[in-house]
C-alpha cells in the first residue's frame, strides 16, 4: 500500500493530489510500524512541499518527522536524502555554511555510489541524481559565501558529467544557470545572458519557479549592466510576476524591487 501511494504521488501531475497520495502513504506506513517506510513517506511529503509549493516551513516539519524515523534505521540513502533536504531549507534561511556541511556529506555519500557498476541501474540513477543535486546546492552555498572560485570549479564538474546524460536534463540546466550567474559576477554579461537563456526552457518545463525567478533576475542584472534598461525591466517584472502568483521569493532576489 505504501509503495502504491508513493508511486501515485510520483506519477500524478497534480501537486494537490500528490500531497493526498503522500498523506495516504504516511497513514499506511504507520500501520506497518516500519521506521524506514514511515521516514520515506514523510520525506516524500516534505519534498512535495519544497519542490512544488516552496513552502519551506511545512517542508521542514515533514523533514524533521522523517529524520525522527530514519535515524532509527540503517538506510543510509534515506538518511542522506533527508540530510539533503534539510540542507536546502538551511540554505534558503541563509545559513549557507551549515547547509554546505549537509551537502558535503551528501556528496561524499552519493558520488562513489553513482559510479558503482555493481549496483542495480535504478540505484545508480538515484545516487547520480542525489550527487548532482547535492553538487548544485553546494555551488549555491559557495556562491552566496563569496567563494566564486570553488563554485566555478564545481560547476565545471557538474556540466561535464551531465553534458551527455540524457536522463538528467534538469540537473544540467541547473549547472548552466549557475554558470550564467557566475559569469554575471565576472562581468561577462553577454555570456551570462546566453547561458541563462539556455538553462531556462528545461527549468520552466519542470515548473521550478524558484530557479526560474533567479534566472530572470540575473538576466535583468546583465541587461542593466549593458545599459539596456527596457530589457532589464522586463525581466525584473517577470520576477515580480512569479512572486505575485506563488507568494514566494528567494532572499537574494529582494534587490529586484
Amino acid at each position: 500500500m505504501v509503495r502504491g501511494y508513493l508511486d501515485g504521488s510520483f506519477y500524478n501531475s497534480n501537486p494537490a493530489i500528490k500531497i493526498k497520495y503522500a498523506d495516504s502513504a504516511i497513514v499506511s506506513a504507520k500501520l506497518s510500524q516500519d521506521n524506514q517506510l514511515i521516514g520515506e513517506a514523510y520525506a516524500t511529503k516534505g519534498s512535495l512541499y519544497y519542490f512544488y509549493y516552496k513552502k519551506y516551513k511545512l517542508a521542514l516539519n515533514e523533514y524533521v518527522n522523517a529524520f525522527d524515523y530514519t535515524k532509527k534505521t540503517s538506510d543510509l540513502f534515506l538518511n542522506n536524502m533527508v540530510m539533503y533536504h534539510m540542507g536546502v531549507v538551511k540554505s534558503y534561511l541563509g545559513y549557507y555554511q551549515e547547509a554546505l556541511e549537509n551537502f558535503r556529506n551528501c556528496i561524499a555519500y552519493f558520488e562513489p555510489l553513482s559510479n558503482d557498476n555493481n549496483l542495480h541501474p535504478n540505484l545508480i540513477f538515484n545516487n547520480k541524481k542525489g550527487y548532482y543535486n547535492s553538487l548544485h546546492q553546494a555551488i549555491v552555498c559557495y556562491r552566496n559565501l563569496g567563494d566564486f572560485k570553488t563554485a566555478d570549479s564545481l560547476i565545471n564538474v557538474g556540466l561535464s558529467k551531465t553534458a551527455d546524460a540524457k536522463e538528467f536534463p534538469l540537473e544540467h540546466s541547473y549547472f548552466l544557470k549557475c554558470k550564467g550567474v557566475i559569469d554575471f559576477h565576472n562581468k561577462s554579461y553577454q555570456e551570462s545572458i546566453k547561458l541563462l537563456n539556455k538553462a531556462l526552457p528545461e527549468i520552466k518545463r519542470n515548473k521550478d519557479f524558484a530557479w526560474e525567478s533567479v534566472s530572470y533576475f540575473y538576466l535583468g542584472k546583465s541587461y542593466l549592466a549593458l545599459n539596456k534598461q527596457k530589457e532589464a525591466n522586463n525581466y525584473f517584472t517577470k520576477v515580480d510576476s512569479i512572486f505575485q502568483k506563488n507568494n514566494f521569493i528567494l532572499p537574494e532576489l529582494r534587490e529586484n524591487y
